[in-house]
């Protein structure tokens, strides 16, 4: 199972330190750069901001988190949303 959701926040964020912040995820790594992806402990749940101040996330479940990074690699923004 792969899930990809996309979020709108009503508050402007700029990067990881943004994300951890709203502590959403359950056992987030400290990713070593703030523009870095916020990636959970067991690399199921992948959280960043994406361009237009969206907030992207894909969660999957064990068996599929191989497939993480390429699902993740795959997304894109590509106009400004309405």
């Amino acid at each position: 199972m792969v899930q990809v959701s996309v979020y709108r926040p009503q508050h402007k964020m700029s990067d990881a330190l943004d994300i951890l912040a709203l502590n959403v995820m359950r056992h987030p790594v400290e990713p070593k750069k703030a523009t870095d992806p916020v990636v959970s402990g067991d690399r199921t749940d992948m959280m960043w901001v994406a361009d237009h101040g969206l907030v992207l996330r894909v969660t999957t479940s064990e068996s599929a988190k191989d497939a993480l990074d390429a699902v993740v690699r795959g997304l894109h923004v590509s106009q400004a949303p309405a």
